[in-house]
């Protein structure tokens, strides 16, 4: 029989689920993006029809990311409250970035998409703009997600 873990491993684990926000978030991400073209062209075509597809599309890759750098750093805060901003901004950046480069390659298996360094460069823009957001000027840490 297992030796039950000690409170503080429970209090632990359960911290991880801060994180379940942006694991959600990042498969709606990859869904829509090997979506290709399709995605633009639906019942707001009409709507979005006076702006380029290539803008709505690259304003598109830059908010997602932006909203997922803001759920990865509230997750990575409230799993791990004590790491440093610094650190908590630099891991949002790299799991945003692996993000973004899987789901570039994700569109290897989507027949009208392509994967782009254009792409890539757009996400991180987007998640970097999210880390910037998301901190406010003056805190050494990030707000603890019970607040």
């Amino acid at each position: 029989m297992p030796f039950p873990r000690p409170p503080s491993d429970r209090a632990d684990s359960a911290r991880w689920w801060f994180l379940v926000p942006s694991v959600l978030w990042t498969a709606v991400i990859v869904y829509l993006l090997t979506r290709g073209p399709r995605f633009f062209s639906g019942p707001a075509a009409p709507v979005t029809a006076w702006v380029p597809r290539g803008a709505l599309e690259d304003a598109f890759h830059t908010l997602v990311f932006l909203v997922l750098a803001v759920l990865l750093r509230r997750g990575i805060a409230g799993a791990r409250p004590t790491l440093g901003a610094d650190t908590v901004d630099a891991l949002a950046l790299a799991v945003a970035a692996l993000a973004s480069v899987g789901s570039e390659l994700a569109q290897l298996a989507a027949p009208p998409r392509a994967p782009q360094l254009w792409d890539v460069a757009l996400n991180l823009l987007g998640a970097a703009a999210g880390i910037g957001l998301a901190r406010r000027p003056g805190r050494r840490r990030p707000p603890s997600p019970a607040t």
